[in-house]
């Protein structure tokens, strides 16, 4: 998974080990919740993204032969 993935997840299993000891507030524990969600989010839509393009690509190169 890229970076920004793997820093969100990271970032919100250390606020998961944290929330078990009782040194997280609820809040904090949603933000954290919530970053990861957009991470994986964007992760998703950049990736499809990513496929759109390599299939234009594709059917531009084609026309083109």
């Amino acid at each position: 998974p890229p970076r920004s993935t793997l820093s969100s997840s990271s970032a919100a299993s250390d606020v998961y080990k944290r929330q078990e000891q009782g040194l997280v507030t609820n809040s904090e524990l949603l933000d954290a919740e919530a970053m990861l969600y957009g991470s994986e989010m964007n992760l998703t839509a950049t990736y499809y993204d990513y496929v759109l393009t390599k299939y234009e690509i594709e059917k531009y190169i084609r026309q083109e032969e």
